[in-house]
C-alpha cells in the first residue's frame, strides 16, 4: 500500500470515529443531526483548543500540534463529509432519515456496539470534548455557532491570544 494511500485510509477511519461518536451523543427520538450541525460540531471536535480552550475541559488539548498547525477555514468541504457518512452508512454503523424536511443522521445498534469496544485515550478525548459539546453549544443557534467559529479561527484571535475576545 503506498504511503498516500495509508494517508487517505487513515483520514477516513480517524474521521469516521470523530463522526460516529458525535452521532452517537444524539438520543434516536429527541436529537438527531443533519450534515451542516454535524460540520459545525465536528469543528469544536476538530479544534478543541482553539474552540473551547484547555481551561474548560479536563483534557489536555493545549499542544496539540495538529490543531496548532491547522489551516483553518469554515466552511469544511461538504465533499470529504459525504465520503465519510457513505462509509458510515454502507457499513451499517449509522442510518439516515427524513425527519421535518431534513436528512438527518442517526446511530444503529451496530455502531453503538464499535462505539462500545473502541478503548483509547483519543475517545476518551473525543467523548470529554463531546460533553462540552453537548452540555453547551447544542444550545446555540446554528447562526451563533457559526459566528464562534469565524471569530474564533480569526488569525487575530489565533496569534496574539485570547486578550481580544
Amino acid at each position: 500500500m503506498s504511503k498516500q494511500s495509508e494517508l487517505l485510509l487513515g483520514n477516513i477511519v480517524m474521521d469516521s470515529i470523530r463522526i460516529l461518536l458525535l452521532i452517537s451523543k444524539f438520543d434516536k427520538a429527541k436529537n438527531t443531526l443533519n450534515i451542516e450541525k454535524i460540520m459545525m460540531y465536528d469543528y469544536y471536535l476538530k479544534y478543541p483548543n482553539t474552540m473551547i480552550g484547555s481551561d474548560k475541559l479536563s483534557i489536555d488539548t493545549k499542544y496539540s500540534f495538529y490543531e496548532y498547525y491547522a489551516f483553518f477555514h469554515w466552511k469544511p468541504n461538504i465533499s470529504e463529509y459525504n465520503k465519510t457518512l457513505s462509509y458510515l452508512l454502507a457499513k451499517g454503523l449509522i442510518s439516515k432519515e427524513l425527519r421535518s424536511k431534513e436528512m438527518c443522521y442517526i446511530i444503529t445498534e451496530k455502531g453503538l456496539e464499535v462505539i462500545n469496544s473502541l478503548k483509547s485515550s483519543y475517545k476518551n478525548t473525543l467523548l470529554e470534548v463531546l460533553n462540552y459539546i453537548k452540555t453547551n453549544v447544542t444550545k446555540m443557534k446554528d447562526s451563533d455557532v457559526e459566528k464562534e467559529i469565524l471569530h474564533r479561527t480569526s488569525i487575530k484571535i489565533r496569534f496574539e491570544g485570547d486578550k481580544h475576545e
